[in-house]
């Protein structure tokens, strides 16, 4: 059916929404792209400690919490129970979204970054009515705005990733040149 659609003569206005109701209807069809997530080896060697923390240590701790809040009696107004299980969703609700991020995490390696054009893993050296700037793009894990390190996903980052030396780039409303590239 979604093939049919693809086909079909129809305009890109027409055929979304029922490409849509296609997948609100068979959310099987649906290929969500993977997108990779770029980050350090030390960033992601820390995620994968802070995981294997939440699954070793404090999802373990809080299922005895809630089983010693249990045994205090009426769960309905047992606000220990009720603080556990709240505890325990977050901690599932992270250890998930850590296990996702993961799964899709590539290491930068930063030696072999082509300092041609900005870059994940490059630090872009900015000018503007003679002030500089030096920003450094990484992933979202290390990103730090107010030690200039801001994520590749981020709006600056989009802005200079894929731009060379001489090119300009707005930012905060001022026109900065990129003046090189680390």
């Amino acid at each position: 059916a979604e093939d049919a659609l693809e086909r079909a003569p129809l305009e890109e206005y027409e055929r979304q929404p029922l490409v849509n109701a296609l997948h609100l209807k068979f959310p099987d069809l649906r290929q969500e792209e993977e997108r990779p997530l770029y980050a350090l080896a030390g960033s992601i060697e820390a995620r994968r400690a802070e995981l294997k923390e939440l699954l070793e240590v404090e999802i373990p701790a809080n299922r005895k919490a809630i089983e010693e809040a249990r045994e205090m009696g009426d769960l309905r107004e047992n606000f220990e129970y009720k603080s556990a299980r709240q505890r325990h969703e977050y901690l599932s609700a992270r250890a998930t979204a850590l296990d996702r991020d993961l799964g899709r995490a590539r290491p930068l390696d930063l030696a072999t970054v082509d300092p041609t054009e900005a870059r994940i893993g490059c630090r872009v050296r900015l000018a503007a009515d003679g002030e500089e700037r030096s920003v450094t793009i990484l992933g979202p894990w290390e990103s730090d705005p107010d030690a200039g390190i801001v994520s590749y996903e981020s709006e600056l980052g989009k802005r200079l990733v894929g731009r060379a030396p001489g090119e300009e780039v707005e930012i905060e409303g001022r026109a900065f040149e990129i003046v090189g590239i680390e």
